[in-house]
């Protein structure tokens, strides 16, 4: 197993977008766990495949974001069959 693989393993997903909410780089297949695309025309916009309990707060914290990272309350997910709690981040890239 190379070391990417496992710095893969063990990092945080991510997903980073563009000025309208278009994916335009993701972190591995980490972040697919996080994605649950609707049937329809596909495409990259972030609200249209983002998990819908995600979605609130990213929006709302897209709206808001400064310098600062803002991090989300606890959200409750399905991921595969398993429901977790995650915390989600957003941060603005100069």
């Amino acid at each position: 197993m190379s070391a990417r693989r496992i710095l893969e393993k063990h990092s945080p997903a991510f997903l980073i977008i563009d000025a309208n909410h278009d994916i335009i780089r993701f972190s591995g297949g980490g972040a697919g766990r996080y994605l649950e695309p609707s049937s329809g025309t596909a495409g990259l916009n972030l609200f249209s495949i983002l998990k819908k309990p995600l979605r609130p707060f990213v929006r709302k914290a897209l709206q808001q974001a400064t310098d600062e990272p803002i991090v989300s309350p606890a959200i409750d997910l399905r991921i595969g069959r398993q429901q977790r709690t995650v915390r989600a981040i957003v941060a603005r890239l100069p």
